[in-house]
């Protein structure tokens, strides 16, 4: 009887110590399990704050860019108004000489108008590159986006 219990007992306890290691192996897994996840979750951080950086940097970046088409804009605003205005005083002073040719005029009042026309012209002219260049800048700024 008492080998019986003893036998019993031997059976019970080697159950226990086959549980006691399925709980251990269990519990080593869910442990490496656990490492994995917080090795994945760590890696995750990492990623989205360099995502978030390289966001920070195209919203700077973008903001940039929109300053300088504004200052473009601006510019080329500018520089259209100033060409108009030229266009203007060129038209202006074209009819006047055409009413003083009509007239007659001395050799020093005619050399004066056609002076001031070629300085007129020529102030345009620059008016006109300048614009131009401004034009490219903002068609090279738009390409680039």
């Amino acid at each position: 009887m008492i080998s019986e219990k003893l036998d019993l007992s031997e059976k019970d306890l080697q159950k226990k110590k086959e549980e006691v290691d399925r709980i251990n192996q269990e519990l080593l897994n869910v442990r490496r399990e656990f490492s994995d996840l917080q090795s994945k979750f760590s890696n995750l951080q990492l990623e989205k704050e360099k995502s978030n950086e390289r966001v920070g940097l195209l919203e700077k970046e973008i903001q940039n860019k929109e300053q300088e088409i504004s200052r473009i804009s601006q510019n080329l605003r500018s520089s259209e108004e100033k060409t108009t205005q030229l266009q203007s005083q060129l038209n202006n002073l074209q009819a006047e000489k055409t009413k003083i040719e009509n007239e007659r005029i001395t050799p020093e009042r005619h050399q004066h108008f056609l002076q001031e026309e070629k300085r007129l012209k020529s102030e345009l002219e620059v008016e006109k590159n300048k614009k131009q260049d401004l034009i490219n800048q903002l068609e090279e700024i738009n390409s680039r986006e």
